[in-house]
Protein backbone atom coordinates (compact mmCIF):
# COMPACT_ATOMS: atom_id res chain seq x y z
CA UNK A 1 0.00 0.00 0.00
CA UNK A 2 1.15 3.21 -0.62
CA UNK A 3 -0.58 7.17 0.39
CA UNK A 4 -0.28 9.42 -2.45
CA UNK A 5 -0.73 13.30 -1.39
CA UNK A 6 -1.90 15.02 -4.66
CA UNK A 7 -5.21 13.54 -4.63
CA UNK A 8 -8.51 15.43 -3.96
CA UNK A 9 -12.02 15.18 -4.53
CA UNK A 10 -12.49 11.46 -2.81
CA UNK A 11 -16.07 10.49 -2.94
CA UNK A 12 -16.96 7.86 -0.48
CA UNK A 13 -18.80 5.06 -2.35
CA UNK A 14 -18.83 2.33 0.44
CA UNK A 15 -17.18 0.67 3.30
CA UNK A 16 -15.18 -2.45 4.73
CA UNK A 17 -17.69 -4.49 6.83
CA UNK A 18 -15.88 -7.68 7.77
CA UNK A 19 -13.18 -9.79 7.03
CA UNK A 20 -13.80 -12.91 5.11
CA UNK A 21 -11.51 -16.27 5.73
CA UNK A 22 -8.38 -16.18 6.80
CA UNK A 23 -6.00 -14.76 3.77
CA UNK A 24 -6.91 -11.17 3.95
CA UNK A 25 -10.26 -11.49 2.08
CA UNK A 26 -12.64 -8.54 2.91
CA UNK A 27 -16.31 -8.08 2.96
CA UNK A 28 -17.34 -4.51 1.83
CA UNK A 29 -20.52 -2.64 1.21
CA UNK A 30 -21.65 -0.37 -1.23
CA UNK A 31 -23.54 2.51 0.23
CA UNK A 32 -25.99 3.20 -3.12
CA UNK A 33 -26.96 -0.04 -5.68
CA UNK A 34 -26.51 3.18 -8.05
CA UNK A 35 -22.67 3.43 -6.83
CA UNK A 36 -21.83 -0.41 -8.23
CA UNK A 37 -18.72 0.59 -9.92
CA UNK A 38 -16.72 -0.20 -6.70
CA UNK A 39 -16.59 -3.89 -8.22
CA UNK A 40 -14.78 -2.68 -11.65
CA UNK A 41 -12.33 -0.63 -10.49
CA UNK A 42 -9.03 -2.10 -9.53
CA UNK A 43 -7.58 1.23 -7.54
CA UNK A 44 -9.21 1.76 -4.02
CA UNK A 45 -8.32 4.45 -1.07
CA UNK A 46 -9.46 3.56 2.42
CA UNK A 47 -9.75 5.96 4.84
CA UNK A 48 -10.00 6.06 8.50
CA UNK A 49 -13.21 6.79 9.84
CA UNK A 50 -11.98 7.65 13.08
CA UNK A 51 -9.46 10.54 12.21
CA UNK A 52 -11.02 13.46 12.06
CA UNK A 53 -11.27 15.79 9.02
CA UNK A 54 -10.18 12.68 7.15
CA UNK A 55 -6.74 13.46 7.76
CA UNK A 56 -4.18 12.16 6.68
CA UNK A 57 -5.14 11.16 3.19
CA UNK A 58 -6.93 8.52 2.56
CA UNK A 59 -4.39 5.51 1.05
CA UNK A 60 -4.13 3.61 -1.52
CA UNK A 61 -4.68 0.23 -2.16
CA UNK A 62 -4.58 -1.96 -5.22
CA UNK A 63 -7.39 -4.11 -6.16
CA UNK A 64 -6.10 -7.68 -7.02
CA UNK A 65 -9.66 -9.28 -6.72
CA UNK A 66 -13.49 -9.12 -6.48
CA UNK A 67 -15.60 -11.43 -6.04
CA UNK A 68 -19.75 -11.73 -5.67
CA UNK A 69 -21.37 -14.66 -3.84
CA UNK A 70 -24.85 -13.94 -3.64
CA UNK A 71 -25.26 -10.36 -2.32
CA UNK A 72 -22.07 -10.86 0.11
CA UNK A 73 -19.14 -8.81 -1.67
CA UNK A 74 -15.31 -9.75 -1.02
CA UNK A 75 -12.15 -8.14 -2.00
CA UNK A 76 -8.36 -8.78 -1.89
CA UNK A 77 -6.16 -5.99 -1.33
CA UNK A 78 -2.40 -6.00 -2.34
CA UNK A 79 -0.73 -6.02 1.21
CA UNK A 80 -3.62 -7.59 3.39
CA UNK A 81 -2.44 -10.85 3.67
CA UNK A 82 -4.36 -12.24 6.73
CA UNK A 83 -6.95 -11.99 9.09
CA UNK A 84 -5.48 -9.99 11.61
CA UNK A 85 -4.36 -7.28 8.97
CA UNK A 86 -7.89 -7.37 7.70
CA UNK A 87 -9.39 -7.02 10.99
CA UNK A 88 -7.85 -4.00 11.25
CA UNK A 89 -9.76 -2.41 8.21
CA UNK A 90 -13.01 -2.51 9.53
CA UNK A 91 -15.24 -0.26 9.22
CA UNK A 92 -12.64 1.89 6.56
CA UNK A 93 -14.48 4.25 3.91
CA UNK A 94 -13.82 3.55 0.99
CA UNK A 95 -12.79 6.54 -1.51
CA UNK A 96 -12.29 7.03 -4.63
CA UNK A 97 -11.24 10.32 -6.82
CA UNK A 98 -14.35 11.51 -8.52
CA UNK A 99 -11.76 12.05 -11.58
CA UNK A 100 -12.06 8.13 -11.64
CA UNK A 101 -15.59 7.13 -12.19
CA UNK A 102 -16.53 6.12 -15.88
CA UNK A 103 -17.95 8.28 -18.11
CA UNK A 104 -21.85 8.99 -18.45
CA UNK A 105 -23.31 8.61 -21.69
CA UNK A 106 -26.30 11.67 -21.83
CA UNK A 107 -28.64 12.18 -19.74
CA UNK A 108 -26.96 9.81 -17.11
CA UNK A 109 -25.91 11.12 -14.31
CA UNK A 110 -23.98 10.00 -10.79
CA UNK A 111 -26.46 10.35 -7.91
CA UNK A 112 -23.13 11.81 -6.20
CA UNK A 113 -23.48 14.23 -8.37
CA UNK A 114 -26.36 15.68 -8.48
CA UNK A 115 -26.81 16.32 -4.36
CA UNK A 116 -26.03 19.73 -3.70
CA UNK A 117 -27.52 21.04 -6.75
CA UNK A 118 -30.07 24.03 -6.70
CA UNK A 119 -33.05 23.10 -8.07
CA UNK A 120 -35.77 24.93 -9.60
CA UNK A 121 -39.65 24.76 -10.40
CA UNK A 122 -42.25 26.97 -11.87
CA UNK A 123 -44.56 29.40 -10.46
CA UNK A 124 -47.19 30.05 -13.43
CA UNK A 125 -44.70 30.51 -15.84
CA UNK A 126 -41.67 31.88 -14.03
CA UNK A 127 -38.39 29.73 -13.34
CA UNK A 128 -37.86 29.94 -9.36
CA UNK A 129 -35.38 28.35 -6.60
CA UNK A 130 -37.34 25.76 -4.76
CA UNK A 131 -34.48 24.07 -2.99
CA UNK A 132 -31.68 21.97 -2.87
CA UNK A 133 -30.91 18.66 -3.36
CA UNK A 134 -30.28 17.01 0.15
CA UNK A 135 -30.17 13.06 -1.23
CA UNK A 136 -31.37 10.92 -3.93
CA UNK A 137 -33.05 8.30 -3.78
CA UNK A 138 -33.85 4.95 -5.45
CA UNK A 139 -37.22 2.99 -5.49
CA UNK A 140 -36.95 0.80 -7.93
CA UNK A 141 -38.50 2.19 -10.97
CA UNK A 142 -36.80 5.76 -10.93
CA UNK A 143 -34.60 7.76 -8.75
CA UNK A 144 -36.23 10.54 -6.41
CA UNK A 145 -34.51 14.10 -5.44
CA UNK A 146 -35.41 14.60 -1.57
CA UNK A 147 -35.42 18.45 -1.94
CA UNK A 148 -34.62 20.55 1.18
CA UNK A 149 -37.14 24.17 0.46
CA UNK A 150 -36.03 26.81 1.16
CA UNK A 151 -38.46 29.69 3.15
CA UNK A 152 -38.50 32.65 0.23
CA UNK A 153 -38.02 30.96 -3.20
CA UNK A 154 -37.70 34.37 -5.02
CA UNK A 155 -34.19 34.59 -2.77
CA UNK A 156 -31.96 32.19 -3.91
CA UNK A 157 -29.28 33.65 -2.05
CA UNK A 158 -30.35 33.61 1.35
CA UNK A 159 -30.46 30.27 2.06
CA UNK A 160 -33.05 29.92 4.82
CA UNK A 161 -35.32 26.89 5.34
CA UNK A 162 -38.89 26.21 5.83
CA UNK A 163 -39.33 24.13 8.91
CA UNK A 164 -41.67 22.02 9.79
CA UNK A 165 -43.83 22.28 13.37
CA UNK A 166 -40.99 19.63 14.55
CA UNK A 167 -38.42 22.67 13.88
CA UNK A 168 -37.22 20.10 11.21
CA UNK A 169 -36.42 21.53 7.58
CA UNK A 170 -39.20 20.81 5.17
CA UNK A 171 -38.36 18.54 2.51
CA UNK A 172 -40.18 16.82 -0.43
CA UNK A 173 -39.58 14.30 -3.06
CA UNK A 174 -38.98 14.68 -6.60
CA UNK A 175 -39.05 11.75 -9.31
CA UNK A 176 -36.10 12.14 -12.02
CA UNK A 177 -37.91 11.51 -14.85
CA UNK A 178 -38.66 13.37 -17.77
CA UNK A 179 -41.96 14.43 -17.27
CA UNK A 180 -40.91 16.53 -14.30
CA UNK A 181 -37.11 17.32 -15.11
CA UNK A 182 -36.45 19.57 -17.99
CA UNK A 183 -32.69 19.97 -18.00
CA UNK A 184 -29.85 19.28 -15.62
CA UNK A 185 -26.33 21.08 -15.63
CA UNK A 186 -23.91 19.57 -13.44
CA UNK A 187 -21.38 22.27 -14.00
CA UNK A 188 -23.59 24.95 -12.57
CA UNK A 189 -25.06 22.78 -10.28
CA UNK A 190 -28.47 23.47 -11.45
CA UNK A 191 -31.53 21.23 -11.89
CA UNK A 192 -34.69 22.82 -13.77
CA UNK A 193 -38.38 21.46 -13.53
CA UNK A 194 -41.90 21.95 -14.62
CA UNK A 195 -42.68 20.65 -10.56
CA UNK A 196 -44.86 23.73 -9.10
CA UNK A 197 -43.99 25.76 -6.28
CA UNK A 198 -47.33 25.25 -4.73
CA UNK A 199 -46.68 21.87 -4.09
Amino acid sequence: MTQKSKISNFINLGYISFPYGLKGWLTFKVLDPELSILPSLNEWYLSDPHIENRYPLPVYYKVLQVSSKGKKLTVKLQGVNDRTQAENLKGYQICIPRDSFPKTNKDEYYFIDLIGCAFYGMDDKKLVQIGFVKDVLDNGAHALLKIVCQKDMYQSKNNQFIFNSKNSSFEMLVPFVNAYISSVNIKSRRIDSIWSVHF
